[in-house]
């Protein structure tokens, strides 16, 4: 009982500070600068894990450029938003395996219920990217070709992301859109088109 409590309130303080942190932004999202993504302990300290396995930081940085093709966050924001998710599903995952505990007294079931637990929420989470995604790579095509009609009028990358993308259906046009704010405020090209391939994951991409 005393380790169910211990549970409850440590997911708690998570989902309050999530929820502040969410508030946060909100209400500094015109001062980015005042803004700090990552300060909670307990996600600086998943991080800390995923940065120590190569496997796992090459993993987190594919799903962060998936997501920034969905969303408006940076690359970095969304790593953040990774590891809370993490976080968030190790506790809900030990807190169903304590659970169990109450109905199997075999200390196995323990492991089970945790890895059993901890697959289902981040297989559901990749499922729920892929869906988002799936609209964008329907519409990728379409942008590109809307692009290459502008690029090769102007001959111009910068100015033809900027003329392609209000052409565009909502779905794709945002992601050009980022990619066209990213040209404009960073100097690493490369960088930008390797990323934003990887976040496609797509053969058009490349």
């Amino acid at each position: 009982m005393v380790y169910i409590i211990l549970l409850f309130v440590a997911v708690s303080l998570v989902l309050l500070e999530w929820a502040i942190d969410i508030n946060r932004k909100r209400r500094l999202r015109f001062k980015p600068g005042l803004y700090k993504i990552g300060n909670n302990f307990f996600v600086k300290r998943v991080s800390q894990f995923i940065n120590k396995h190569n496997l796992l930081k090459i993993t987190r940085q594919k799903f962060a450029n998936k997501l920034c093709l969905i969303n408006r966050l940076s690359k970095k924001q969304n790593e953040v938003r990774i590891d809370q998710f993490i976080l968030l599903s190790v506790l809900v995952s030990l807190a169903v395996s304590v659970l169990s505990m109450k109905f199997f007294t075999m200390w196995y079931i323990f492991v089970f219920a945790f890895l059993l637990s901890i697959f289902s929420i981040i297989y559901i989470g990749v499922v729920l990217i892929n869906v988002k995604l799936s609209k964008v790579y329907s519409l990728f095509p379409l942008a590109l070709q809307l692009f290459t009609d502008e690029y090769v009028t102007y001959k111009n990358i910068k100015l033809a992301l900027d003329n392609s993308y209000i052409k565009m259906p909502p779905q794709i046009s945002r992601v050009f859109e980022n990619l066209a704010r990213k040209f404009a405020s960073e100097n690493d090209y490369k960088k930008i088109i390797n990323d934003f391939s990887e976040g496609l994951d797509f053969t058009w991409g490349y």
